[in-house]
C-alpha cells in the first residue's frame, strides 16, 4: 500500500543499497512470524529491549555470551528462529518492489 520498509542509504554501491534494503525488508516482515509474535517476555522487560530482542532472535547471530544476556528477557528460553522456517515464511511475501535510483 505503497509503504516504505527498507531503505538501503548510505552504501558506495548501489548493489550494496538495495541488498541491505531486502535484509532489512526480510527483518521487517519476520517479525510478524508466529514464532516472533508469540515471545514470552518477562513482565518487567521494556518496550525498546523486547524490539532489540526481536531482532535479535530474527537476526540469530549472538554469540555465547549474548545469547546469555538475551536470554534473560524471558521465563523460558525460546526455541530458535530456524533458518528454514524464515525461508517458508519469507516465500509468503508478495507486494515488494526493490528498486535503485541508478
Amino acid at each position: 500500500d505503497g509503504m516504505m520498509i527498507g531503505v538501503g542509504a548510505g552504501q558506495q554501491s548501489r548493489v550494496d543499497c538495495v541488498k541491505l534494503a531486502g535484509r532489512k525488508v526480510s527483518t521487517w516482515h519476520l517479525r510478524f512470524h508466529p514464532k516472533v509474535v508469540g515471545l514470552k517476555f518477562k513482565d518487567n522487560v521494556k518496550r525498546q529491549d523486547r524490539v532489540n530482542a526481536r531482532v535479535r532472535y530474527i537476526e540469530g547471530d549472538m554469540d555465547t555470551a549474548e545469547h546469555e544476556q538475551w536470554v534473560k528477557n524471558f521465563d523460558v528460553a525460546p526455541a530458535p528462529l530456524t533458518e528454514e522456517e524464515k525461508k517458508s515464511f519469507l516465500a509468503g511475501l508478495n507486494g515488494v518492489t526493490i528498486a535503485s535510483d541508478a
